[in-house]
């Protein structure tokens, strides 16, 4: 939805300032808003710089896109409101992203990031026949439709050399454990959530139906992923492209 659409679930903000700290434990609970110490980079002035931007009172600029960007997106803010538009805040953060993205406001480091997801498939520029590298020496092997499971590693557990050593880790625990589970090596793709988290929807929109289209050629019936952030996107994502899977994260099927 675009962030017009949220003008009258922006009115339920009660500028109460629950989301700057625990309603019960009064303990911070605001990365960007700790950090930076202003108002805007907390829920609450993020809500009034929306709807300032609906009202025509402050313009779209770089400064406003520098406080939208700050988000981490952590949801603490989520729940601590008390009030129903607890339901619609990431919501909103996502359309002022996706609004900064398509006025050319965002950062060239976020710039950056998004062309080398699109070119390459993944942020280190890495090929994808790289891309199952890091099971190489273990007993994981390729995914077959016999399998329980398809274990999606991502592209951290792909590429980066830590978790490189984290996504044969838990795959050896799997093994030990008697999961039946593959892997598609250079066949996985980005799950897209950090294009989806950085506003470009359209990006996470290709990488989501490339992703489910594999699933549905190679008959997947259920994923046990690596990252939390690939269970959350997959789980709550997936489903519009059709790819009809049930997702697990590693700890719920060990």
């Amino acid at each position: 939805m675009p962030l017009e659409d949220y003008r009258e679930l922006l009115r339920l903000c009660r500028l109460c300032g629950n989301c700057r700290q625990s309603g019960t434990t009064y303990h911070a609970i605001c990365p960007a808003g700790e950090r930076f110490g202003f108002d805007a980079y907390y829920s609450r002035g993020r809500a009034i710089i929306a709807q300032k931007l609906l009202d025509g009172e402050i313009a779209w600029a770089t400064p406003v896109a520098e406080v939208v960007y700050r988000c981490t997106m952590c949801g603490g803010c989520v729940e601590q409101c008390p009030v129903e538009y607890r339901d619609h805040i990431l919501a909103i953060f996502l359309a002022l992203r996706r609004e900064c993205l398509e006025r050319r406001l965002i950062s060239p480091a976020v710039k950056t990031y998004l062309e080398t997801v699109y070119a390459y498939g993944n942020p280190w520029k890495a090929r994808r026949e790289q891309r199952g590298d890091w099971a190489v020496g273990t007993a994981i092997k390729h995914y077959e439709p016999a399998d329980e499971f398809l274990y999606y590693v991502g592209c951290v557990g792909s590429y980066d050399p830590r978790g490189m050593q984290v996504a044969r880790a838990v795959g050896n625990v799997l093994l030990a454990a008697g999961v039946s589970f593959g892997i598609l090596g250079n066949e996985e793709g980005c799950d897209g959530n950090e294009a989806r988290l950085l506003g470009e929807e359209g990006l996470f929109e290709y990488l989501a139906a490339g992703n489910s289209q594999t699933f549905q050629r190679l008959h997947v019936r259920r994923i046990v992923t690596l990252s939390p952030h690939s269970y959350h996107v997959m789980r709550h994502e997936y489903p519009r492209f059709g790819a009809g899977v049930e997702v697990n994260h590693y700890t719920q099927v060990l």
